[in-house]
Parts: C-alpha cells; structure tokens; sequence
C-alpha cells in the first residue's frame, strides 16, 4: 500500500484494528505500507499522525511480516524538509502515489 498519508480518525484506527488483527491470525501474511514522510508526520489538533498511528502497528508486530516506511524526498534536505515547521515544509516535495496491491490485484487511485 503506498499513500500520501493514513488519515487519524476513527475509521483509520478500525482499519489499523482489522490489520492487526488479520496480522495476529495469520502467519504468512506480508504487509507494506509506504507513505510520504513530509505529511505523515503532520499532527493534528490532538496531536496525532500517521507516523504516530503507525509506530504502535509497527512495534506490535515487529516480529511479523509488517513493513512501514516514510518516503523522504532526497531534494528537499534537511533545512527545507524535516526542520521547516507544521504544514509548509509540504510544499518542498511530497511522495503522492496512491496504490495498492492486494494479491495480485493493483488498485491505483487518486
């Protein structure tokens, strides 16, 4: 699965529910999910991101086959990227590929 971002509502925290779930049930499921770093890190009013949502999957189930990762694009460095602050450092470059692969379906949207 690759996104822009997991949005941190309550239907994104049943997804995550019903993934970790299917990850405890079954053994031999691969899961990966790729989001854009610039916006997965944005925090809401609670405080909350996809990152954070993600870290507790991730940590759950670190001896599974769960993989996450936050594509960081090499133009945009440091100064303009990870130290610019809430919304704006967005606009120096974001990973917006929204697809998913499920078996051997592609779903691509956007």
């Amino acid at each position: 699965m690759s996104a822009l971002y997991l949005g941190t509502g309550k239907l994104e925290k049943y997804l995550l529910e019903r993934l970790s779930s299917k990850v405890e049930t079954t053994p031999n499921l691969k899961f990966n999910m790729v989001l854009d770093y610039m916006r997965g890190t944005r925090v809401n009013r609670d405080g909350v991101s996809s990152y954070s949502m993600l870290k507790g999957f991730k940590e759950s189930h670190f001896t599974k086959n769960v993989r996450v990762g936050f594509f960081h694009h090499p133009d945009t460095g440091l100064l303009k990227g990870k130290y610019s602050s809430g919304p704006m450092k967005e606009i120096f470059g974001v990973h917006h590929i929204k697809a998913n692969v499920f078996d051997n379906n592609v779903i691509i949207t956007g």
